[in-house]
């Protein structure tokens, strides 16, 4: 018997925001406790402005435990007018450098119940993810990034899903392209207005 496309359930509509850190602060360290420079404090507030233009709004916050990472997610909150459910998963997401490793990591620690998520990573994980969900978008929006992603360039990705860990790109369509440093690219697109 065949189902009747209007009682078909749909998958709900979620938005993912993937950033790498701003600008790190050069040391004579351990590149994990590498903090931002003044230079990422203000690439994080330039993409939090863009966020907010877009009528984006993040629900949770996922970073890892390097001050990078963590300083960009806060620099980014500072500029809205509330604050963030967030969580810290120490080295995972540092140490995750492939995309499955990264799906993994997100998907063991962003709860379901989370509308909007910025995921605060590092290279060369944050890369190879962005590239994996955006396979079947116009290559044009990934165009001037080619294989790289530099520092604070943040990816908004309209997601079909209703579990974290179902992400993949059958389900993920690009919708925005930014970065600290004014790199802009945008997809005609409706953000559904959501309550922070």
């Amino acid at each position: 018997m065949d189902t009747d496309s209007s009682n078909t359930q749909r998958a709900n509509k979620k938005t993912l925001i993937l950033a790498r850190h701003g600008e790190k602060l050069e040391m004579m360290s351990h590149d994990y406790e590498r903090p931002l420079s003044g230079k990422g404090v203000h690439q994080s507030h330039f993409v939090a402005n863009q966020l907010i233009l877009r009528g984006i709004h993040p629900d949770f916050a996922l970073h890892s435990g390097s001050p990078r990472t963590r300083q960009t997610a806060e620099e980014i909150e500072s500029q809205y007018s509330y604050t963030f459910k967030k969580a810290d998963c120490d080295k995972e997401l540092y140490l995750a450098t492939s995309e499955e490793a990264m799906l993994t990591v997100m998907a063991r620690h962003i709860p379901d119940s989370a509308q909007t998520v910025l995921v605060v990573g590092h290279n060369p994980g944050m890369c190879r993810l962005v590239h994996h969900l955006a396979k079947n978008d116009p290559a044009h929006l990934l165009g001037a990034l080619k294989n790289d992603f530099p520092s604070s360039t943040t990816c908004v990705f309209e997601v079909s899903c209703d579990a974290w860990w179902e992400l993949a790109p059958e389900n993920c369509k690009l919708h925005f392209l930014t970065s600290g440093d004014g790199l802009i690219r945008n997809h005609p697109t409706y953000f559904p207005e959501r309550s922070p």
